[in-house]
Protein backbone atom coordinates (compact mmCIF):
# COMPACT_ATOMS: atom_id res chain seq x y z
CA UNK A 1 0.00 0.00 0.00
CA UNK A 2 2.25 3.10 -0.98
CA UNK A 3 -0.07 5.28 -0.22
CA UNK A 4 -0.65 4.40 3.11
CA UNK A 5 1.51 4.30 6.73
CA UNK A 6 1.52 3.23 10.05
CA UNK A 7 0.43 6.22 11.93
CA UNK A 8 2.53 5.07 14.99
CA UNK A 9 5.41 4.94 13.17
CA UNK A 10 4.48 8.05 11.86
CA UNK A 11 4.22 10.01 14.97
CA UNK A 12 7.78 8.31 15.79
CA UNK A 13 9.34 10.18 12.98
CA UNK A 14 7.50 13.43 13.64
CA UNK A 15 5.22 13.06 10.34
CA UNK A 16 1.98 13.52 12.69
CA UNK A 17 1.83 15.14 15.45
CA UNK A 18 -1.57 13.51 18.07
CA UNK A 19 -1.31 12.16 21.61
CA UNK A 20 -0.75 8.94 20.87
CA UNK A 21 -1.17 7.56 24.32
CA UNK A 22 -4.43 8.88 24.11
CA UNK A 23 -5.62 7.58 21.28
CA UNK A 24 -4.49 4.38 21.69
CA UNK A 25 -6.14 4.25 24.96
CA UNK A 26 -9.31 5.30 22.97
CA UNK A 27 -8.51 2.54 20.45
CA UNK A 28 -7.96 0.12 22.97
CA UNK A 29 -11.54 0.65 24.38
CA UNK A 30 -13.75 0.99 21.07
CA UNK A 31 -11.88 -2.41 20.16
CA UNK A 32 -9.81 -1.09 16.65
CA UNK A 33 -6.29 -0.32 15.99
CA UNK A 34 -4.72 3.38 17.06
CA UNK A 35 -4.53 3.41 13.08
CA UNK A 36 -8.21 3.26 12.53
CA UNK A 37 -9.00 5.94 14.64
CA UNK A 38 -6.27 7.96 13.62
CA UNK A 39 -7.68 8.11 10.46
CA UNK A 40 -10.98 8.29 11.15
CA UNK A 41 -9.73 11.51 13.52
CA UNK A 42 -8.03 13.18 10.58
CA UNK A 43 -10.77 12.40 7.73
CA UNK A 44 -13.36 14.19 10.58
CA UNK A 45 -11.04 16.93 11.39
CA UNK A 46 -10.05 17.72 7.60
CA UNK A 47 -13.46 17.47 6.32
CA UNK A 48 -14.84 20.64 8.36
CA UNK A 49 -18.56 20.91 9.52
CA UNK A 50 -20.00 17.91 9.96
CA UNK A 51 -23.83 17.76 10.71
CA UNK A 52 -24.84 13.92 10.38
CA UNK A 53 -24.19 10.52 10.34
CA UNK A 54 -24.08 10.38 6.43
CA UNK A 55 -21.80 13.24 6.34
CA UNK A 56 -19.48 11.87 9.00
CA UNK A 57 -19.05 8.37 6.51
CA UNK A 58 -18.67 10.26 3.31
CA UNK A 59 -15.91 12.20 4.93
CA UNK A 60 -13.93 9.08 5.98
CA UNK A 61 -15.06 6.91 2.31
CA UNK A 62 -13.73 10.80 0.45
CA UNK A 63 -10.12 10.46 2.55
CA UNK A 64 -10.14 6.72 1.92
CA UNK A 65 -10.06 7.15 -1.62
CA UNK A 66 -7.87 9.55 -1.49
CA UNK A 67 -5.35 7.91 0.84
CA UNK A 68 -5.62 4.40 -0.47
CA UNK A 69 -7.52 4.48 -3.60
CA UNK A 70 -7.87 1.07 -4.99
CA UNK A 71 -6.97 -0.60 -1.67
CA UNK A 72 -9.14 0.98 0.42
CA UNK A 73 -11.80 -1.75 1.05
CA UNK A 74 -8.71 -4.32 1.89
CA UNK A 75 -7.09 -1.16 4.42
CA UNK A 76 -10.59 -1.02 6.40
CA UNK A 77 -11.21 -4.45 6.34
CA UNK A 78 -7.57 -5.18 8.02
CA UNK A 79 -8.80 -2.20 10.48
CA UNK A 80 -11.62 -4.51 11.19
CA UNK A 81 -13.71 -1.61 9.46
CA UNK A 82 -16.39 -3.51 7.57
CA UNK A 83 -20.06 -1.51 8.09
CA UNK A 84 -21.18 2.06 9.19
CA UNK A 85 -21.43 0.95 12.51
CA UNK A 86 -17.79 0.45 13.15
CA UNK A 87 -17.65 4.31 12.42
CA UNK A 88 -20.15 4.74 14.76
CA UNK A 89 -18.32 3.42 17.30
CA UNK A 90 -14.76 5.03 16.98
CA UNK A 91 -16.90 8.29 16.60
CA UNK A 92 -18.33 7.73 19.82
CA UNK A 93 -15.12 6.54 21.68
CA UNK A 94 -13.30 10.20 19.89
CA UNK A 95 -16.29 12.01 21.34
CA UNK A 96 -15.51 9.93 24.84
CA UNK A 97 -12.38 10.62 24.69
CA UNK A 98 -12.58 14.35 24.17
CA UNK A 99 -10.75 14.35 20.43
CA UNK A 100 -13.71 15.49 18.32
CA UNK A 101 -17.17 17.77 19.27
CA UNK A 102 -20.58 15.52 20.41
CA UNK A 103 -22.16 16.02 16.93
CA UNK A 104 -26.37 16.64 18.54
CA UNK A 105 -28.82 14.45 17.14
CA UNK A 106 -26.38 11.82 16.07
CA UNK A 107 -26.95 8.37 17.67
CA UNK A 108 -25.36 4.79 17.65
CA UNK A 109 -28.67 3.72 15.22
CA UNK A 110 -27.83 6.48 12.69
CA UNK A 111 -25.01 3.98 11.46
CA UNK A 112 -26.62 0.97 10.91
CA UNK A 113 -27.64 0.65 7.24
CA UNK A 114 -28.07 -2.02 5.37
CA UNK A 115 -25.22 -0.96 2.99
CA UNK A 116 -21.99 -2.13 3.97
CA UNK A 117 -18.99 0.30 4.16
CA UNK A 118 -17.19 -2.21 2.11
CA UNK A 119 -20.04 -1.91 -0.59
CA UNK A 120 -19.61 2.19 -0.48
CA UNK A 121 -16.24 2.06 -0.68
CA UNK A 122 -16.43 -0.18 -3.86
CA UNK A 123 -18.56 1.86 -5.54
CA UNK A 124 -17.05 4.13 -8.32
Amino acid sequence: MENSYCYIHAVDAGLVEVPLEELQTAARQAGYSVNAVIFLMEAMLASGQLMNARDICFSVVKAARKQFGALSSEVFRSWQITHKTDIGKIVAALVAAGFVHEFEGVAQEDFDTPLTLLDVLGLP
